[in-house]
């Protein structure tokens, strides 16, 4: 099953134009291969310059009525509203908190595009919903060739909301601020800095591509009193306590951290190289804990479509309600995991319950169909050939037995 046939599926369709964005930024896709991919998406990227921006998106409530109630709910739609609307912005929405803008158009008019998409989200966040925001953008490039990097550039943006959370919009070119020289070293030991609390915020949302570009720019804000040995201490404690916290905060356990921190580094160059090791292994503990949990839902996923698969209203949204995660977290698991989407694996299953019929159930191929979960005996005869190399009429004559 093509991306194509996976778009006719309302529910996949986000997850599908998310997939080809990341080939595309990921160098997967280029040049005229990517304008015909996203043709066959319905997307129009030809455009002599791109940028990309990245923003807060409040989360989607879990019940359709919070939708009526919750200013945070009206933002997020109200801002996917506006960047649908406009053919000049290809949103993305991306993990729960988060929707990356593809933004394209002519060079005289790219600047004033991404103008638009910074105040549009500003605004949005103005007229109600949560206070804390922020936003990154990259500068523009002349070509789809350029998009990893047009990408990575603002991703590194992003990560900087982290370290100053009180702002709200990045740009190429801002640097964290160094401390004042005449404060000296000792000055940045005031617990009001919050250090620790700093990481620990990376560790709530951060990803593991995105560690080292964290540290860089943490340590570039205390650059000034790296030379002074009980303040590198106290940073690598700090990164310690954070991870350690994080852990426990995910109910995992903290031996488990432990094993995989690295060596305590004596020499100041080590200090970046330390505290990445630590943040890294805090992240891969919680993916790791996410994938346990997802991979259990894979399997109760799984027994709930065996159960129900003659049921003809089996749908996604159903089996991932009873696994307990989103369609889109269902979806994406029968992908990784298993290497089919989630149409074809109720596909797979339901023609296992056919043959099964066919030949044991003395039924007509329209009885098979409807049993099987198909309404419609012609569909289930084509689908039939193409998926099992001949026709029910044959296989229940034995022929493909």
């Amino acid at each position: 099953m093509t991306r194509e046939d996976l778009l006719r599926e309302p529910e996949l369709a986000p997850y599908v134009r998310r997939a080809f964005f990341e080939d595309l930024t990921g160098g997967v896709l280029a040049g005229e291969e990517a304008l015909a991919a996203a043709r066959r998406l319905d997307l129009d990227l030809a455009a002599e310059r791109y940028a990309i921006a990245v923003f807060t998106l409040p989360p989607a409530p879990r019940e359709a009525a919070g939708y009526l109630a919750d200013p945070a709910a009206e933002t997020r739609s109200r801002l996917l509203a506006y960047f649908y609307k406009y053919s000049e912005y290809i949103p993305i929405p991306w993990g729960a908190d988060r929707c990356v803008v593809l933004i394209l158009g002519a060079a005289n008019e790219i600047s004033d595009l991404i103008r638009r998409c910074v105040d549009t989200v500003r605004s949005g966040y103005a007229a109600g919903g949560p206070a804390g925001w922020h936003m990154a953008v990259s500068d523009p490039v002349d070509s789809l060739e350029a998009l990893p990097a047009c990408r990575r550039q603002a991703e590194g943006l992003w990560g900087m909301g982290c370290l100053r959370p009180d702002e709200r919009v990045f740009r190429p070119g801002q640097t964290a601020p160094a401390p004042p020289a005449d404060d000296g070293a000792l000055g940045l030991l005031d617990p009001a800095g919050d250090e620790s609390g700093r990481m620990e915020a990376f560790l709530k949302t951060g990803r593991r591509e995105q560690v080292r570009p964290f540290v860089e720019r943490f340590l570039a804000r205390r650059e000034v009193a790296l030379g002074f040995e009980p303040y590198r201490h106290y940073l690598m404690l700090c990164a310690r306590s954070a991870a350690a916290r994080a852990v426990l905060d995910m109910d995992l356990s903290r031996e488990a951290l432990h094993k995989r921190l690295p060596p305590w580094e004596e020499d100041p160059k080590g200090l970046a190289r330390y505290m990445e090791g630590v943040l890294a292994a805090a992240l891969a503990l919680r993916d790791e804990a996410k994938g346990a949990v997802y991979e259990g839902a894979l399997g109760r996923a799984a027994a709930y479509v065996r159960e129900h698969r003659a049921d003809r209203d089996l749908s996604l949204a159903g089996a991932a309600a009873y696994a307990g995660v989103t369609p889109g977290h269902l979806s994406a698991l029968f992908r990784k995991k298993l290497g089919v989407t989630f149409t074809e694996y109720v596909t797979a299953r339901r023609m296992e319950l056919a043959r099964t019929l066919l030949r044991d159930g003395g039924l007509t191929v329209e009885q098979a169909a409807w049993r099987s979960g198909f309404s419609d005996a012609r569909y289930f005869s084509t689908l039939f050939k193409r998926t099992q190399g001949c026709t029910p009429t044959q296989f229940r004559a034995g022929k493909n037995l």
